[in-house]
């Protein structure tokens, strides 16, 4: 039997938690409920075979080819539900290109497997509840004297009344998850690297 550990998802990302990360997806791909994050059943098996080792000393020591990392963006890596870089993906989370002529290749690195480390002011997720017990969850686009807006993670934008409000919460974690690294191997995550530091038109290529 797989011991279901959702919680495994590491920012330390070490070779364990990849072990107990890829038995939590094959789990999840044979319960009656279907697979939570839409991942191939033969590829938790891989992964458990593979313990792959995604520490960043790993990553940031192999060459990342773009167009593998192309198709990772678009694919497993889940990246491209909140964020979009050349045609592909929702314009949810922050712009990937801007993060990567900010942040050196090693920063933008641990930007990805630790998301709460810094938090933009834009991008911190709040919960609106209202009087009236609504709630609305997503990050404020605009504040004045008589209106508020909230755009969800369906990008539904929600603009109310500051009197509407009855409770502001604003999470200390980042709407982004931590460990979304996890299920991918060294080199798929170098490669997922390159592709956003080359697309950023910034960076010179990874060491051979």
């Amino acid at each position: 039997a797989y011991e279901i550990r959702p919680r495994d998802w590491s920012s330390d990302v070490c070779s364990s938690d990849l072990y107990a990360v890829g038995k939590w997806h094959v789990a999840k791909n044979i319960l009656p409920d279907g697979p939570k994050h839409n991942w191939p059943l033969q590829r938790g098996f891989e992964l458990i075979a593979r313990r792959a080792d995604v520490r960043p000393e790993t990553i940031l020591a192999l060459r990342g080819e773009p167009e593998r990392g192309r198709e990772l963006f678009a694919g497993v890596s889940q990246c491209s539900r909140c964020h979009a870089m050349q045609g592909t993906g929702r314009a949810y989370g922050p712009d990937l290109v801007a993060a990567a002529r900010k942040y050196d290749r090693r920063t933008l690195l641990d930007q990805i497997l630790q998301p709460s480390k810094i938090i933009a002011p834009e991008y911190k997720s709040v919960t609106w509840v209202l009087r009236d017990e609504t709630e609305f969850t997503g990050f404020v686009v605009r504040r004045s004297a008589t209106e508020w807006t909230l755009r969800d993670e369906n990008l539904a934008e929600h603009t109310i009344k500051p009197s509407a409000v009855r409770e502001q919460i604003e999470s200390q974690a980042s709407a982004m998850p931590d460990g979304l690294l996890a299920p991918l191997t060294a080199q798929e995550a170098a490669d997922l690297l390159e592709y956003l530091v080359s697309a950023s038109g910034t960076g010179s290529p990874a060491k051979p």
